[in-house]
């Protein structure tokens, strides 16, 4: 049983507990913030055996073995690289961190310590991105050709709000956008030749829309879209020489529409919570002794955070 603590008590904790209740060798045993009243609150409404007031006091204590960080994307670096130290399992919440050098350090002190990292990249996981791939290797669509993915909102946070906030991980391609980038990357599974990219950005100088376009190895033309200061269509689409397949809310959907000479095929995944399986997946890697996940790994990452930098 791996037995996971919580870094950062807030609304996506919640998500995450959810999605553990679904991983049959899984259990959250502890539970941390900055606000020991916070800590102490969410682990007894969700019986959770142990509360501390500070994430050193969870990452020193022998109540867990992994922990899932959920804080700002800001704190990531410092969080992970201490969760290490202590020798935990880290799954931490995207973005990861702020630069590929980051990426690289930690999963090398990750690797020297036999220690389990990954960037919680739900997106990737569920049955209907698998069902996606599977269409697209079986050749349903033909060749593809291009792929676009969008997750755009607009904020509902004052500009004091992270999230604006160009020094502490914000804009619309880091808090969202990652989704879209991680997603194409993954079904269309090439290294990237080319990439352009353009944005509006907002009083604050973050990026509030933004959009990356890439030229994958493997000649397949790709569009990514975050943002947080207008609401989009959040749609996935994969057009091919025959058809194209449709993804709407790609990062947590259950149906996914493969469209071939105006005759859909519909796939309807059944699940409780789009957390679920990237947490079994990574508890599967620790119990195997898989030194990193084959889907989302330092590559996987560092790619990424390279792509949105301009550092590629």
């Amino acid at each position: 049983m791996l037995r996971f603590g919580i870094i950062g008590c807030g609304n996506i904790a919640l998500r995450f507990l959810k999605g553990c209740t679904y991983v049959s060798d899984v259990e959250v045993t502890a539970g941390a913030s900055r606000d020991v009243s916070k800590a102490k609150e969410f682990c007894l409404t969700h019986g959770i055996p142990y509360a501390y007031g500070s994430y050193e006091d969870l990452l020193k204590a022998d109540t867990t073995d992994a922990v899932y960080i959920a804080t700002p994307p800001f704190t990531h670096y410092q969080l992970v690289k201490e969760a290490l130290q202590y020798n935990k399992h880290v799954l931490c919440e995207k973005p990861f961190v702020a630069t590929s050098d980051q990426v690289q350090e930690l999963f090398a002190m990750a690797k020297s310590r036999g220690l389990m990292l990954m960037e919680a990249m739900k997106a990737v996981f569920t049955p209907t991105t698998q069902k996606v791939k599977d269409w697209i290797t079986d050749g349903r669509i033909g060749e593809l050709k291009y792929a676009e993915a969008s997750y755009s909102y607009r904020s509902p946070f004052g500009h004091d709000h992270w999230v604006f906030d160009p020094n502490a991980m914000g804009g619309g391609m880091l808090d969202v956008g990652v989704y879209a980038i991680a997603y194409l990357n993954h079904v269309i599974d090439s290294s990237i030749e080319k990439h352009v990219s353009l944005q509006i950005e907002g009083d604050t100088g973050c990026d509030e829309i933004r959009q990356i376009v890439v030229k994958y190895r493997n000649g397949v033309m790709g569009s990514m879209r975050g943002g947080i200061g207008v609401k989009t269509k959040n749609i996935a689409y994969f057009y091919g020489t025959k058809g194209y397949i449709e993804v709407e809310d790609f990062w947590k959907s259950k149906v996914a529409n493969l469209i071939v000479k105006d005759i859909k095929e519909v796939y309807t995944a059944d699940f409780e919570s789009e957390f679920t399986f990237q947490i079994a997946h990574f508890a599967n890697c620790i119990k195997n002794g898989t030194a990193q996940s084959p889907v989302m790994n330092e590559a996987a990452s560092k790619t990424l955070i390279d792509l949105i930098n301009g550092t590629l």
